[in-house]
């Protein structure tokens, strides 16, 4: 038997294993019990950048009310943020309904059946083209997330650093030269699963339990507490900001981002760049022409963004009237109507009443 026979029947061997593996230990998420195209895709979104675990409410709460691509396409963005709020990067929830109303206007509510026909919409990339054609359709394309990358260094001992494209190329061509024709989506997923299980980012991989572990090149080598190489992050920038939670009897003092901007057409509380003292700040709120009864310093907070850091320091602020540019809202309306950045949570908290504010003072 020729060195090509031995290796098809190895990479055949490897997929039965893992895919074995993911049929018996899968994790049960709503999206697996009807992986519609739809229903994956908003999954596949929702999972950037967030866990399972965090995801799951807000998937089953988004899917009871937008349970179509068409009821994506014709709801409202002030509702559609709403919905998304605290999953956080916006843009792609935009992209998101961009992308559903092309669906229903030029494929008449149907998706595209193959990875490569989905990467034309916007905002859907390799990886998630990969995950909703394979897990939909079967397509026989790849879906390799920063899971899939950590597996295939370790099981081929590829020292390169995974924030270099180049070694993500040759990780993911790794992928692709042992997909099944069969079965793609449960092999794809498989992979993702075992990397969020078994071959995990933090601590040692559970190398025991691996049911691929006589495929492993690192764990051959005893490299695998050292695999994968990734570079550090570039340094996140950081901004400083003082937040007004300006308060007139019950109603509390909010207002829109610009669309262009980090968290654009998020609500927020009002705030400035940089560190103010109560006197600074009293003289920013007298131009916005609102009479201060009273301002009292917060704890300071801080924000992480992918490339950004924010430092924040609070002031709750009491005045005398509504004034301003400024829209005002008791905690009940401004809670259920509008959808706040969430890095504005922690100043939100004070809307609660006395008891929770004074925690923040």
């Amino acid at each position: 038997m020729d060195e090509k026979d031995n290796s098809t029947k190895e990479i055949m061997d490897f997929q039965r294993r893992l895919v074995a593996w993911f049929h018996a230990d899968k994790r049960d998420m709503p999206w697996r019990s009807d992986p519609s195209p739809y229903r994956v895709w908003v999954s596949e979104v929702m999972l950037q950048q967030t866990r399972v675990d965090t995801v799951i409410p807000y998937f089953n709460r988004f899917i009871e009310r937008l349970p179509t691509v068409e009821d994506l396409a014709e709801v409202e963005e002030g509702e559609l943020m709403k919905l998304w709020e605290g999953l956080g990067y916006y843009s792609r929830v935009r992209n998101m309904q961009t992308t559903a109303r092309e669906i229903v206007d030029d494929h008449g509510g149907e998706f595209p059946r193959t990875a490569l026909e989905l990467r034309k919409f916007k905002g859907i990339g390799a990886y998630t083209a990969g995950a909703v054609a394979s897990i939909a359709f079967d397509d026989k394309a790849a879906a390799v997330d920063g899971n899939v990358f950590r597996v295939m260094a370790r099981l081929t001992a590829n020292h390169g650093d995974l924030r270099d494209l180049k070694v993500q190329k040759e990780l993911t061509r790794e992928v692709e030269r042992v997909l099944p024709d069969e079965s793609v989506g449960d092999f794809n997923q498989a992979l993702i699963e075992l990397g969020a299980l078994v071959c995990i980012s933090k601590g040692s991989p559970k190398c025991p339990v691996c049911p691929v572990i006589s495929y492993c090149e690192a764990n051959r080598l005893g490299i695998q507490d050292i695999l994968p190489y990734k570079s550090k992050a570039k340094e996140k920038t950081v901004e400083e900001k003082t937040v007004f939670l300006i308060q007139c009897g019950d109603r509390f003092a909010i207002r829109q981002r610009p669309k262009e901007r980090l968290l654009g057409g998020l609500f927020e509380l009002p705030n400035v760049p940089g560190f103010l003292t109560p006197e600074e700040a009293a003289e920013v709120l007298t131009e916005w022409e609102l009479g201060i009864l009273s301002v009292t310093m917060m704890k300071p907070a801080k924000v992480l963004f992918t490339h950004i850091q924010w430092n924040l320091r609070g002031l709750h602020i009491v005045v005398e009237k509504e004034a301003g540019d400024l829209v005002w809202a008791t905690r009940e309306e401004a809670l259920k109507s509008y959808a706040f950045a969430s890095a504005f949570s922690f100043y939100l908290s004070g809307m609660e009443g006395p008891e929770q504010l004074s925690l923040l003072l």
